[in-house]
C-alpha cells in the first residue's frame, strides 16, 4: 500500500518568478515593489503605471548599455556606487524606473485627491 509522503509535491512559486529571477530580467525586489505600487495605485491605474515604468525602464537601461560602453573620468572613478552601477556585469537598478513611474501615477490617484491640496497653499 503506497504512502501519501510517496505523492508529488507541488511547487508553489509562481512560474513567471522563478523564470525570470533565473534569466536576472528582474530581481525579486523590483517585482515586489512593482506588484506593491499595482495595488496601491489600485487596477484603474495600473496600466498607466505599467507603461510608464516600462517606458522609463527601457530608456534607462539604453542609457546605462551606453555609460557602460564608456570609461570612467579619473575623478569619478573613486565612487564605489558609480563603480558598480559601471560594471558591465551587474544589472539594472529597474527600481529607479518603478519609481519615476510611481510619481508620475500619484497624482492623478484617489490617494492624493482625498488631501485638501488648499489646506497647504500658501495665503
Amino acid at each position: 500500500m503506497e504512502t501519501i509522503s510517496a505523492l508529488p509535491t507541488p511547487n508553489l512559486e509562481p512560474a513567471s518568478s522563478k523564470s525570470s529571477a533565473r534569466m536576472r530580467w528582474i530581481g525579486g525586489g523590483d517585482a515586489k515593489v512593482a506588484a506593491a505600487a499595482a495595488l496601491w495605485f489600485g487596477f484603474g491605474h495600473l496600466l498607466n503605471y505599467l507603461v510608464y515604468a516600462s517606458l522609463f525602464g527601457g530608456v534607462l537601461t539604453l542609457l546605462l548599455l551606453q555609460f557602460r560602453q564608456w570609461p570612467l573620468p579619473y575623478p569619478l572613478a573613486g565612487q564605489i556606487w558609480l563603480l558598480r552601477l559601471h560594471a558591465k556585469d551587474s544589472g539594472i537598478p529597474y527600481g529607479i524606473a518603478l519609481a519615476i513611474g510611481a510619481l508620475l501615477i500619484y497624482p492623478e490617484t484617489e490617494w492624493i485627491a482625498a488631501v485638501d491640496l488648499t489646506h497647504f497653499a500658501a495665503r
